[in-house]
């Protein structure tokens, strides 16, 4: 049976960007999108018509960056977010004290200490206070960042110095104590001990797949690059959930591990080795770019840029050396991998350009479509290094309503007219992204990351971050769509509605053209189909 879609604001992300009356498909492919008089001269009696009364339909959304097990395997528990209540210390410590349940670990996420009314971290004496016999672990919104009190720090060796961390991402206090918060890859490091000792089951991952899942269709995501948590264990469970059950959504994995330096580059050299490279696989479940981590993070201010950063002065380490790098990337590149990169500041995105010269100096190939992730910094001279290499960034525009008042902090001067720098690529030919960074960033609607685009607006105080990078409607959308596909070299069969390609459609709740920005990020998801399958109706 056929499904006719009709009487809408049918946006087809073509070459054209034309706006079409009507969407007709079955078997999971499209049959026809143009005039509604056309598409019913090729219904049949019995086919599903749906009047959609002036609602707008987009091609299905592809979110290029999420983390899909990142919240249950490393920032479970405990939520300390705004949102939830958290305004200052005391509330934070009052949410600890609700959750001790005799001494197992307090496993909290979602902080962003930047909120607090003190501004600043909690110290672990603080935590201390009512947490004495209790182990806590408390990850930063961005993930690159935590807090652990006293307790914690004996129990994973770091207080006597059994574990043995990078001490440049360990902070003291004056004095030369630990003051509980470990930065980038001491973080990382313990995360994956406090893993081991409380530990996620296969069953347990599979069943926050399927929770997952079903959140993605209810903001109208059809396909998925997951961007990586635990390595083999989390492409292992989403593996095994597509083979036993099918999924809901088009899964395209990064091969990574966040958890330390050390973890991530045995577990990407083993994939390389391995003999598989990107694009094995399906239509539903396809191996994605090998990736690695270059810097820290743009919300905690640990990336590592070419300038000092504004508020302290610093010049923040890579969490990889250039040697490192270069040997990963050619080595990838030569076995034929997409590869990509975490990069948020200016000299992480320099150092993975140099890295992706080098490997195509050393072995030419043609169509790599190596990406940046994030890729918050980049001047001019970097973005024409990335549009004669063809990189695809991957950018997060929702970071600016989350924490773009610390990034007006962190990054004055003239690069703070790059950060994010959506219009800037746009109009130079380079093919970017966009995508959410959930679980790092709390919210994963697609609708969200297109109005901030749009108007790169810090909603809570009313201010604008690099507002001359703001990008027009169709061209947020293109990114989040047609864009997406060819980051995925997947463009011929999705991202745009035209015939013959996957039915993989989102149904919004308004005509989106007559609609602001912040009304925009308001809307919601009536319907989702993913290969002509209705997988999401509100209500």
């Amino acid at each position: 049976m056929k499904t006719l879609l009709f009487n809408g604001e049918i946006i087809t992300v073509n070459d054209e960007d034309e706006i079409v009356e009507a969407v007709l498909f079955e078997d999971g492919k499209i049959l026809y999108a143009g005039k509604k008089e056309e598409a019913l001269k090729l219904c049949d009696e019995d086919d599903e018509k749906i009047d959609l009364e002036g609602k707008t339909v987009l091609p299905g959304f592809i979110e290029s960056h999420i983390h899909f097990m990142s919240k249950l395997c490393i920032a479970r528990g405990i939520d300390l977010s705004k949102a939830s209540g958290i305004t200052d210390i005391d509330s934070l410590k009052a949410r600890l004290v609700q959750n001790i349940d005799g001494e197992k670990w307090l496993i909290c996420h979602g902080l962003t200490f930047e909120n607090l009314d003190e501004k600043r971290w909690p110290t672990r004496w603080e935590l201390d206070e009512v947490t004495a016999n209790v182990p806590v672990a408390i990850t930063h919104s961005s993930g690159h960042t935590g807090l652990y009190n006293t307790k914690a720090l004996e129990i994973l060796g770091v207080s006597e110095g059994r574990m043995d961390l990078p001490q440049e991402f360990v902070e003291r206090d004056p004095e030369g104590r630990l003051t509980g918060v470990l930065n980038e890859s001491a973080h990382m490091m313990c995360s994956d001990r406090v893993r081991e000792l409380n530990p996620v089951t296969e069953e347990d991952m599979k069943n926050f797949m399927r929770e997952i899942e079903k959140q993605m269709n209810s903001c109208g995501i059809t396909s998925a690059h997951d961007a990586g948590g635990t390595g083999t264990t989390t492409i292992n469970a989403e593996q095994k959930l597509y083979s036993e059950e099918g999924l809901t959504l088009r899964c395209y994995p990064m091969l990574f591990s966040i958890l330390g330096k050390d973890h991530n580059v045995s577990y990407v050299k083993s994939c390389i080795n391995s003999g598989i490279f990107t694009g094995l696989g399906d239509d539903f479940f396809r191996i994605g770019p090998l990736k690695i981590m270059i810097d820290g993070s743009g919300a905690s201010g640990t990336c590592a840029t070419r300038k000092p950063m504004s508020h302290n002065g610093k010049i923040n380490p890579t969490s990889m050396s250039q040697e490192e790098v270069d040997d990963i990337v050619i080595a990838a590149h030569k076995k034929g991998y997409q590869v990509t990169a975490h990069c948020i500041g200016d000299k992480a995105v320099e150092m993975i350009l140099d890295a992706y010269e080098k490997a195509q100096k050393e072995y030419p190939r043609d169509d790599c479509r190596h990406r940046i992730e994030h890729c918050m910094i980049a001047e001019p001279d970097l973005l024409e290094r990335i549009r004669r290499q063809k990189v695809i960034p991957v950018y997060n525009p929702t970071f600016i309503n989350l924490w773009g008042a610390s990034f007006n902090k962190y990054y004055n001067g003239e690069r703070a007219d790059y950060l994010i720098p959506l219009k800037s690529s746009l109009d130079m030919g380079i093919c970017c992204t966009i995508a959410s960074d959930y679980e790092c960033c709390p919210n994963m609607e697609p609708v969200k990351g297109i109005a901030s685009a749009m108007d790169r607006m810090i909603y809570e105080t009313g201010e604008t971050l690099a507002v001359g990078q703001a990008i027009s409607l169709m061209q947020a959308i293109r990114c989040y769509t047609m864009n997406a596909a060819y980051a995925e070299f997947a463009e011929d069969k999705k991202g745009s509605i035209e015939k013959g390609k996957f039915a993989d459609l989102v149904v919004l709740d308004g005509t989106i053209t007559a609609l602001s920005p912040r009304e925009i990020y308001d809307m919601k998801v009536m319907r989702t189909y993913c290969d002509g399958k209705l997988v999401y109706k509100r209500g």
